[in-house]
């Protein structure tokens, strides 16, 4: 049942809690093509080199998201995505709230306004109404 909740949110794959994700090495090939300098384009989006890890950028959300909320690459999908599990979902797993509280609180951030001048601000908005 708790993915049919993520399947409701992926708020954390469409840019709306985060703008990118940490990658292995072994994990770019299903970005893009193999990193061969600091920098490399590839065909929506960037992958950079970090001090310890590639991170993979996503301002509109992931290429590998898709319109049904679900992952073109799900079976080898990179360790940062199986291993994140957002607030909503533990607290959903931990019985702290109901799937029916779980929808309401993710439509009530999906139907938040970004706040582009502030987005700290927006953040912590996300943040609340999962706390509440």
């Amino acid at each position: 049942m708790s993915q049919n909740l993520c399947l409701d949110c992926a708020m954390c794959c469409n840019g709306v809690m985060f703008k990118g994700i940490d990658l292995q090495q072994k994990e770019v090939r299903y970005f893009s093509r193999p990193i061969k300098h600091e920098f490399e384009i590839i065909p929506t989006h960037t992958i950079y080199k970090t001090k310890n890890v590639i991170g993979y950028p996503f301002e509109a959300g992931c290429e590998h998201l898709k319109r049904d909320n679900k992952c073109k690459i799900y079976e080898n999908r990179p360790h940062t995505c199986r291993t994140f599990k957002c607030e909503m979902l533990m607290r959903y797993e931990n019985e702290e709230i109901s799937y029916d509280v779980a929808l309401n609180k993710i439509k009530e951030i999906k139907d938040l306004k970004v706040d582009t001048i502030n987005p700290q601000s927006y953040l912590r908005k996300i943040k609340s109404i999962m706390k509440a």
